[in-house]
């Protein structure tokens, strides 16, 4: 973990991935809220995931939701282009939230 000029910490996914893959283990789930998603959704993290399951709750809109929103990627030739785009994806409903599961499109 390193600190930013801000004072917020950031997590090296790479080195921590790495770690626990050296200590036998194969497969990670991730669980956070919006600072963590973000920070795994960032073009030098999205190769070291596989599979996104979110949940969708109704607080998610508004100032008091949580906001999953990566930081823009820009092609060879400065356009931007999306985040990251799933394939395979499902929905399930559990009451009033909806969990989306998908895999990342290469």
């Amino acid at each position: 973990m390193s600190t930013l000029e801000n004072g917020q910490h950031r997590i090296d996914w790479s080195d921590l991935l790495k770690m626990l893959r050296v200590n036998g283990l194969q497969s990670v789930m991730i669980e956070g809220g919006a600072q963590v998603i973000n920070s795994l959704l960032e073009p030098s993290y999205m190769n070291l995931i596989d599979r996104v399951i979110v949940t969708i709750a109704p607080t998610w809109l508004g100032r008091g939701g949580v906001v999953v929103s990566p930081a823009r990627r820009l092609d060879g030739e400065g356009n931007a282009i999306s985040a990251a785009r799933l394939k395979n994806v499902k929905w399930y409903p559990f009451g009033e939230d909806v969990v989306l599961c998908g895999q990342i499109k290469e």
